[in-house]
């Protein structure tokens, strides 16, 4: 395989604030801590420090959530190792996408796990664990029921309701089933189908099956997934809980942000940042200043503020943190440095370091994760054939069709030549006509404006007509940026892994760990090769 890196910016793919993120642009650095493109991770450490988390707790829940794994090995060491004050974690965290979504939710994976290795070279007296942060309470079924395998949509229908990871399986055996006829009978196709039976049982829950599939793919690299909707966990959280019920500060704190912020917002919050989650319900909870009540929406709960708080210290879990507070939840229960994630999640962060002051929560580094697009052999060999570069693949669309059928026509369609011969020709009459009369000098621009119409309209039948004798090519070069951008977008966030998996196996990842940077960033192109003798 052949791995090239291309620059951000020239992806054309990346937002504004992203780009300036990268390049240090002084506008953004007041919404952050700690420069990322040259991070002192000691001091980071001491920050961390300064504020410690309940390690026990944070222990005991981990273990739990494991119960029903073997974790003998290093996610056991790492487990273990919370408990120890000079053991450190790189966070990631998604939805729970069914079986694991689109490609990049593998990719911020491998960046996070990158991050954890190097800096255990830098300091060996340490420890960092790549911690996987499940989004289990997030209750939008319609944005994690599909992912797409072998360009095929494959999508689970069901109407439980509420948070996404309590919802059981029992309906999920249709989507097992087609899934398992997908994967055919490669090499690795067993092992998937394995794992994708031991994960999505009828018992299970989401958020089980997604632990489960999350260990078989990155055990080996020490992962460690976390689900925030755990008791302890949330008890954990129970100040910023009630701070948020009584004083609604995060909404006070990110309206001020957001009167300042220099771009457009990326997470709009509400007066309380919080949901009241039960089974198959997860619903706002809204505030009456009038009378000084709670009530759940779209629910008949309604409750005082005695009511609400005493719940609070009796039912911890039954709050639940929405995009605003879900980071400082994570940070509050996690001796986390760093947290890593795409562009959409590195802009509302930026939003977020004046929610953590309030609440002394320790804001951390804020990463960029790797890209990654992929070209298999077969394309490559057609990309050889009409001798693209990489970076070419980049332009759009229309440029890059009209760049190869200019270069490719058997006579020229290039009218330039003729366009400077017209203004050479116009340019002496115009300042004879401005010497005589003011309005006729606009009537000689016209006449050349119309010539000049002339010459474009031609070009374009020229171009036009040497497009229908190259046709084939066209039509190639459109299916080429289909399947390496479908619908315009990066193939990150379209295709599944599993048709990568089952060509390259586990040194899918292996390969794309050492082609990793972290903590900086790389958008990488990786060409596969055809087999020698093929």
């Amino acid at each position: 395989m052949d791995i090239q890196n291309i620059q951000f910016a020239d992806t054309h793919k990346f937002s504004q604030i992203v780009l300036d993120y990268l390049a240090g642009v002084d506008a953004l650095k007041p919404y952050y801590q700690y420069n990322p493109n040259q991070v002192d991770w000691q001091q980071v450490m001491q920050d961390k420090d300064a504020l410690p988390v309940n390690r026990e707790i944070l222990v005991e829940s981990i273990q739990k959530q494991y119960a029903a794994l073997d974790i003998d090995g290093l996610v056991g060491q790492h487990i273990q190792a919370f408990a120890d004050a000079n053991t450190y974690c790189i966070v990631t965290a998604h939805q729970l996408n069914i079986f694991t979504g689109p490609l990049y939710v593998i990719y911020k994976t491998l960046s996070t796990i990158r991050l954890c290795r190097n800096l255990q070279a830098q300091y060996p007296q340490k420890v960092f664990v790549p911690v996987f942060w499940l989004g289990s309470e997030d209750h939008d079924f319609e944005e994690i029921h599909h992912t797409r395998m072998f360009n095929k949509l494959i999508q689970w229908d069901d109407k439980q309701g509420g948070a996404c990871g309590r919802y059981q399986l029992s309906t999920f055996q249709p989507v097992l089933d087609q899934v398992a006829a997908l994967l055919g009978d490669a090499s690795e196709a067993e092992k998937l189908r394995t794992l994708f039976v031991e994960a999505y049982q009828p018992e299970h829950s989401l958020a089980q099956a997604s632990r489960i599939l999350l260990h078989g793919l990155f055990k080996e690299y020490g992962l460690v997934i976390v689900d925030g909707d755990d008791v302890a966990l949330k008890m954990a959280c129970k100040g910023i809980i009630q701070d948020e019920l009584l004083r609604q500060s995060s909404a006070q704190v990110m309206e001020k942000t957001l009167s300042e912020f220099p771009y457009p917002p990326q997470a709009l919050g509400r007066e309380i940042n919080l949901f009241y989650i039960q089974d198959n319900s997860r619903e706002r909870i809204v505030l009456d200043t009038a009378t000084k009540t709670y009530t759940v929406l779209n629910t008949a709960h309604t409750f005082t503020t005695e009511e609400i708080l005493a719940i609070t210290e009796q039912y911890p879990e039954r709050f639940s943190p929405n995009v605003i507070l879900r980071p400082v939840f994570q940070q509050q229960v996690l001796p986390a440095l760093a947290y890593i994630g795409g562009g959409g999640e590195l802009a509302y962060w930026l939003q977020l370091k004046d929610v953590f002051s309030h609440h002394h929560v320790p804001f951390p580094v804020v990463l960029l994760r790797d890209s990654v697009m992929w070209i298999d052999a077969a394309t490559q060999k057609k990309l050889a054939r009409l001798d693209f570069s990489v970076t070419a693949l980049f332009e759009p669309e229309h440029t890059l069709i009209e760049q190869y059928v200019r270069k490719h026509a058997d006579t020229t369609v290039d009218l330039s030549a003729q366009v400077a011969q017209v203004e050479a020709m116009f340019s002496p009459l115009v300042q004879q006509a401005a010497q005589i009369d003011a309005g006729l000098e606009s009537t000689v621009m016209a006449e050349r404006q119309v010539v000049l119409n002339a010459l474009s309209k031609l070009e374009s039948k020229l171009l036009k007509a040497q497009k229908s004798k190259q046709e084939t090519q066209v039509k190639q070069i459109s299916s080429i940026l289909q399947k390496l951008f479908p619908e315009g977008g990066l193939q990150e966030r379209s295709e599944n892994f599993t048709s990568l998996y089952l060509r390259h196996g586990q040194s899918l990842f292996d390969t794309l760990l050492a082609a990793s940077t972290q903590p900086v960033p790389q958008f990488l192109v990786v060409t596969e090769q055809e087999p020698a003798g093929s």
